[in-house]
């Protein structure tokens, strides 16, 4: 064989051999989605979302992020006993209220949001911003730290989030902040796997969720509807926005549902939140309450269908890793498990 053909042979082969592995890559996500949306029915919240950077077109995207700021605030609502509502449409906070003043879960966007929603929030529920002890920031991200510093000032509240978070904003500190931006808070109460807080007669557990940043923690906690005890988990962060460059924070977010899988059956939580209502439908199952107090409480899915919606979030995190194979093959492909 001339050192031509041995040219066009090896070219060929190559071609083939690309094609193959695109063709199986391609056959996997679509597996993969397959899966998800046959665990996403009526009550996995808005997960089904994570498969969107994949394309397929069985996966309707929900409103933008400029068409959820657009829309008209959503009043503060309670959602159980000890539990509250305050944000919009975009991203929210929530409030413990314990027997020793309140806790903060996320603290939006920025000053404004925090004095405006926040605090008016609780003002309008009959609470007091002055007795918020504790703001837990679930990931180091602007839309839920922005209004610590507010939040800060008008309770003296401790600032807690996860070390390698707060190592991640320290860093940022040395840059002015891009508009509409705040400066990230200062240093305070680092949290690493297997921490909790403690106010009063509440314990918050911090299940480290580490994927949508490397510090991300995903608050558990008791809740009360009409005075019966369940579990909540707030899911800290969910969308895949680091980039198909950083491969590990995918691999990380695979195993952060797999460990969140089985804590929850462990452990019967069965209620899941996000900090973001395009995941929970959180604004939605609110209004459903006010318009039907009696109603069972929407918010209470029971731990086999928590345990559906990670892992939802787990085959849109493996379809989207096969996604990415294809357009970076040199990067580590991400975790699989058996569908």
């Amino acid at each position: 064989m001339s050192n031509r053909n041995y040219f066009f042979y090896g070219l060929f082969t190559l071609l083939f051999v690309v094609q193959s592995v695109g063709c199986q890559t391609a056959g996997r996500q679509t597996d993969f989605i397959d899966a998800a949306i046959q665990r996403a029915d009526d009550d996995q919240h808005g997960f089904i979302q994570l498969c969107l950077p994949v394309g397929d077109r069985r996966i309707v995207a929900g409103p933008s992020k400029i068409e959820r700021v657009q829309r008209p605030m959503p009043p503060a609502a309670r959602a159980f006993d000890n539990l509250y509502f305050v944000g919009n449409h975009w991203t929210h906070a929530w409030a413990i209220t314990t027997s020793d003043g309140i806790i903060i879960l996320d603290a939006m966007d920025n000053d404004s949001d925090a004095q405006h929603i926040i605090a008016a929030g609780l003002i309008e529920l009959g609470l007091d911003p002055k007795t918020i002890k504790y703001v837990i920031v679930s990931h180091g991200h602007s839309d839920h730290y922005g209004g610590t510093r507010y939040l800060q000032e008008v309770s003296g509240a401790r600032i807690v989030m996860g070390e390698i978070d707060w190592q991640m904003i320290e860093a940022k500190k040395t840059f002015t902040p891009k508009p509409n931006r705040v400066a990230p808070p200062d240093r305070d109460i680092a949290v690493v796997p297997g921490d909790s807080i403690r106010l009063g007669d509440t314990r918050v557990e911090l299940f480290s969720s580490p994927g949508h940043t490397l510090g991300t923690i995903s608050p558990v906690f008791t809740v009360f509807d009409q005075g019966r005890p369940h579990r909540a988990m707030l899911w800290g962060g969910s969308s895949f926005n680091f980039g198909s460059s950083r491969p590990e924070q995918l691999d990380a977010y695979i195993d952060s549902t797999r460990r969140a899988i089985d804590y929850v059956r462990r452990e019967g939580v069965d209620i899941l939140l996000s900090n973001h209502a395009i995941y929970d439908r959180s604004i939605d199952k609110l209004s459903a309450i006010s318009a039907t107090p009696d109603m069972p409480n929407p918010f209470i899915l029971g731990s086999e269908a928590v345990s559906n919606t990670l892992q939802v979030m787990d085959y849109c995190a493996q379809a989207t890793a096969e996604k990415w194979l294809q357009t970076h093959p040199k990067n580590p492909k991400a975790k699989q498990g058996a569908l």
